[in-house]
């Protein structure tokens, strides 16, 4: 393809955010004003011939620029679908452009999720600051699946749900597929993007067009969708409003909370000791908002030396509840945050094993505080021990419980990301 005199001419205008290149199945698709301009397929490139009929003024231009004047003609009027598809193509100029400062940029690119192709979404947006990806379904108002009178249901919201079940069933899929085709990406276009690291959930709408003082029927679509999905997953974009990329990340991007947390055990050996304690500390916007404190029953006698390192012994535990519960608990606790613990390695061989045991499926996103601990205080501290920490950041070490640990915790990573 790259030895092909048409590439060098559609690779220009890719840079120039004239030309999008997209990413299909075997193939790689590059579009013009709202339309289809050429296709890469089976070794060679392909033009629509349904194209030709908006052309007969241009019989004389060069090949390629009678074809963007075909586009250019088609797609002057267009409505619906077409239209929506010209009002994205304003935020797709931003990825090939060299001297584009915006952190996040459109991919287009199809996945594939068990030999099934999923509905391409409108909008990929890759932040290329944190690595994420977002699943951004793009409509205008007046389409009828966003438009609908009562007692319809929009079909959009279906569409959006569809979306976000398949981030959820086959998150390391889409990863993997979105990471191999950048890699062709950036070889073709120059481009360094690196391969994304998570999937936003759920998956967003952005709507344009949408009217300073909608009709009823209006205003029960939105308030229908709104409900649906989520007012805090829907952007509404007025009658010429121009939101930028960054716009929308930003006002679509909910930030996950943080959960840290931290453990007691009966024994170092996640097999044959036992969780008799779980405290963790939520964070919202970088503040506490919730708390979570259990002891756990444990089958095992404790012998004298963890009663006194923990200050739990088996009077203690009498009547706790059981592991399954707890942790069904703590996982509901922190569903949807991004977990944090000093020393995770230790701490999660035991969420891992009594989880798979339970058939608990944690797939939080998740962090250690001790590697960032020593990567900001390398020769500031004598040792790493969270005691030591917090001593260095003046933070009071009284801890009664293993909450009181956790909060500790939260205390430094709080000083640490500051």
């Amino acid at each position: 393809m790259q030895r092909d005199g048409l590439f060098e001419e559609l690779k220009a205008d890719v840079l120039k955010g004239e030309v999008f290149p997209a990413v299909r199945k075997n193939e790689l698709h590059f579009y013009y004003k709202g339309g289809c301009l050429y296709k890469f397929a089976d070794g060679s490139f392909k033009r629509d011939k349904n194209y030709e009929k908006y052309g007969d003024e241009f019989k004389g231009f060069p090949p390629y620029e009678r074809a963007k004047k075909e586009n250019e003609e088609k797609f002057k009027n267009s409505l619906g679908g077409e239209a929506e598809r010209q009002l994205l193509d304003r935020l797709y100029c931003h990825t090939f452009n060299p001297e584009e400062s915006s952190n996040v940029v459109v991919l287009d690119i199809e996945v594939n999720l068990g030999g099934q192709a999923v509905r391409k979404c409108d909008l990929v947006l890759l932040n290329t600051r944190t690595d994420e990806i977002m699943f951004v379904e793009g409509k205008v108002f007046s389409d009828s699946r966003v438009k609908v009178r009562p007692p319809h249901i929009p079909e959009v919201i279906a569409q959006v749900n569809t979306y976000t079940a398949a981030i959820k069933e086959q998150r390391q899929t889409i990863l993997a597929q979105y990471a191999k085709h950048i890699e062709i990406i950036n070889a073709l276009f120059g481009t360094s993007y690196r391969p994304p690291k998570r999937l936003v959930e759920p998956a967003k709408l952005l709507v344009y067009g949408t009217p300073q003082n909608p009709t009823k029927n209006g205003e029960y679509a939105i308030d229908k969708i709104n409900t649906e999905l989520g007012a805090s997953n829907v952007l509404w974009v007025k009658n010429n409003d121009n939101a930028t990329l960054n716009d929308i990340w930003n006002a679509l991007r909910k930030q996950p909370d943080i959960v840290v947390f931290d453990l007691e055990t009966s024994g170092m050996n996640c097999e044959e000791d036992s969780i008799i304690e779980i405290g963790a500390v939520k964070l919202s916007g970088g503040k506490i908002t919730d708390e979570f404190h259990s002891f756990v029953s444990c089958p095992q006698k404790l012998n004298r030396q963890i009663a006194r390192l923990t200050g739990v012994n088996n009077k203690v535990l009498a009547g706790e509840p059981p592991i399954k519960d707890v942790l069904e608990n703590f996982y509901a606790f922190a569903d949807g945050c991004i977990l944090y613990s000093y020393n995770l390695a230790y701490d999660w061989k035991f969420i891992e094993h009594v989880a798979d045991l339970c058939g608990i499926n944690f797939d939080n996103d998740k962090f250690d505080i001790l590697p960032l601990v020593r990567e900001k205080l390398q020769d500031k501290v004598s040792n790493y021990k969270l005691s030591t920490v917090a001593e260095y950041y003046g933070i009071d070490t009284k801890n009664h419980n293993i909450l009181d640990v956790a909060k500790t915790a939260v205390k430094i990573l709080l000083k640490l990301l500051s």
